[in-house]
């Protein structure tokens, strides 16, 4: 017998809570001499967008700030994160527990993380330097540890950005919204007795005889939350002798469910979120196989896993 196994992810992303726009506030200082420092941010909303747990790629991002200096005097600040008071992490609008995440300044190469509520300030991180009646951008990359979050969803936390001078003291501030939004997703492999042949998995059967073979055979499936699982058969559910009429049927029974071929079998709670890894046992029931011309009977099964 053959089997295909194919893989699916559902892309449908729903957008939770709304975007918040930094706001540039007025400088601290004054006088025309001065320092006059104000934060632009390029895009307020630092969430990584459309990601895929299982599609490969990194959950990294990086996202802009722009220093501009209206004023006659060079300023010398340090971005500074802070938390507004919550704990370190982001949530959905459901309050899950809260993803770790990094936040790492690339042009001097030092965490900026609010680990503590608070980017650390330490001797060795340099100021930015914004000469007079001009700007810098400082860019950061946003790290997220997606492999903690809770299912899919989107997931933020708002930050709060003082540019503080040498002494400490807040010259500029603004505000942005980090973090990610997780596609409901899924995929799925296979473990235990076959062999690949030319990208496909063949699953050897063994002497056809009425019954269920004994075979150490699993279905693998990571999702971000229930899934259903979609059975295709190529002879309609019935092993055949290639160039012949003559076939045996069989039934597919994944996990403690019988499937039926052509439809849709729902694993899991209808709408439950929550990362899952499920090890469902892959078992076959031989029809009467009684009176068959001798041969290889065989038949193409494709499986797709995918999210509602």
């Amino acid at each position: 017998m053959k089997m295909m196994i194919q893989k699916l992810g559902a892309a449908l992303a729903v957008v939770l809570c709304p975007a918040v726009h930094a706001q540039s506030v007025a400088p601290l200082s004054s006088g025309a001499a001065a320092c006059q420092l104000r934060i632009e941010t390029p895009s307020s909303d630092w969430i990584i967008k459309g990601y895929d747990p299982f599609g490969g790629d990194a959950p990294i991002s990086t996202f802009d700030l722009v220093l501009l200096n209206s004023g006659d005097k060079e300023c010398r600040v340090l971005p500074v994160f802070s938390t507004d008071g919550s704990v370190l992490g982001l949530q959905n609008s459901v309050g899950t527990s809260r993803i770790p995440y990094n936040l790492i300044d690339v042009n001097d190469d030092y965490d900026a993380t609010p680990v503590s509520g608070r980017t650390l300030r330490n001797d060795l991180h340099r100021p930015v330097v914004v000469g007079p009646h001009s700007q810098q951008l400082v860019r950061y990359v946003l790290n997220i540890a997606v492999s903690s979050a809770p299912g899919d969803g989107v997931f933020t936390q708002h930050l709060l950005i003082d540019a503080q001078d040498p002494g400490g003291q807040p010259v500029a501030r603004s505000q942005v919204v980090a973090g990610i939004e997780v596609l409901p997703s899924a995929t799925m492999g296979l473990a235990g007795a076959f062999r690949l042949n030319h990208g496909q998995a063949d699953i050897d059967l063994g002497e056809l005889s009425e019954g269920t073979p004994q075979l150490p055979l699993q279905l693998q499936v990571h999702s971000t939350r229930a899934y259903t699982i979609e059975a295709d058969s190529l002879n309609s559910g019935y092993l055949r002798l290639a160039g012949t009429e003559w076939e045996v049927p069989y039934q597919l029974a994944i996990g403690d469910k019988t499937v039926s071929f052509g439809a849709r079998t729902k694993f899991g709670k209808l709408n439950a979120q929550g990362m899952r890894l499920d090890n469902l046992p892959v078992t076959f029931h031989i029809g009467d196989a009684r009176d068959r011309r001798a041969g290889t009977y065989a038949d193409v099964l494709t499986l797709t896993v995918s999210v509602d």
